[in-house]
């Protein structure tokens, strides 16, 4: 007697150029609708590497794949296995994390620093490994623009140093009559105070109520204090 499997999930690839540089998980077997989602989302918000990619490059320049339909509970670890067969993880794809179910229990570990005087401790793997390359100098995390050598630690760095390579600038000051865009988070943080008013920086120097906007204005102004005083009566 055949047994009667339910399929309700699929595991599709995305290639560019011919090669699956993405792989990823839909709760349906409708790889297509998962497609349309990934170039909605690319559109209203560029944060992932794979949407930066699909904006830098173009989403005709792309197609998407199925590649297998399973069972709702072994679609995580059919997503972590195919990551690992296509090779998809950061540098060598998009995937920026390992893939898999991110209600899997995990065992807590404390983990500590090894090297001579450094008392980091963390529970978090990814963090622990972050940390450790600000002593071994190791920055795994290339440009792949030719020409370019920038390198880095961590893969949100990545992303932010792709975007500078590109004319989209997916962060959108939501201000009625600004035109302001980024092409970082940050810069768009720092934008938007000009619109609240708001003055977080302050001048720690005895009886002076100096406020910024920016830490380089603060900066600037502190060097003032130190040239006032270095200045002779």
């Amino acid at each position: 007697m055949e047994e009667d499997i339910h399929i309700h999930s699929c595991i599709y690839g995305i290639k560019y150029e011919g090669k699956v540089v993405y792989v990823g998980r839909h709760n349906t077997p409708n790889h297509i609708d998962r497609w349309k989602q990934h170039i909605k989302q690319s559109k209203k918000n560029a944060s992932s590497l794979l949407h930066k990619k699909l904006l830098e490059y173009g989403v005709d320049k792309f197609s998407i794949e199925k590649i297998c339909e399973c069972d709702a509970e072994d679609v995580g670890n059919r997503e972590i296995r195919y990551i690992q067969e296509y090779n998809t993880l950061i540098p060598n794809g998009y995937n920026m994390q390992k893939g898999g179910s991110s209600k899997t229990p995990q065992p807590k570990v404390l983990r500590k620093c090894s090297y001579d005087g450094c008392n980091f401790t963390t529970l978090q793997r990814t963090k622990f490994d972050i940390h450790k390359r600000t002593h071994t100098g190791e920055k795994p995390y290339k440009c792949h623009i030719d020409d370019c050598n920038y390198s880095c630690v961590r893969s949100d760095q990545l992303v932010r140093h792709s975007n500078t390579h590109s004319e989209e600038k997916p962060f959108i000051c939501d201000v009625s009559g600004c035109d302001y865009r980024s092409i970082s988070k940050t810069n768009l943080s720092r934008h938007t105070l000009q619109h609240n008013g708001k003055n977080p920086y302050k001048c720690n120097i005895d009886s002076c109520i100096y406020t910024c906007k920016s830490s380089n204005s603060l900066k600037y102004h502190i060097k003032k204090h130190s040239r006032e005083q270095e200045t002779p009566c």
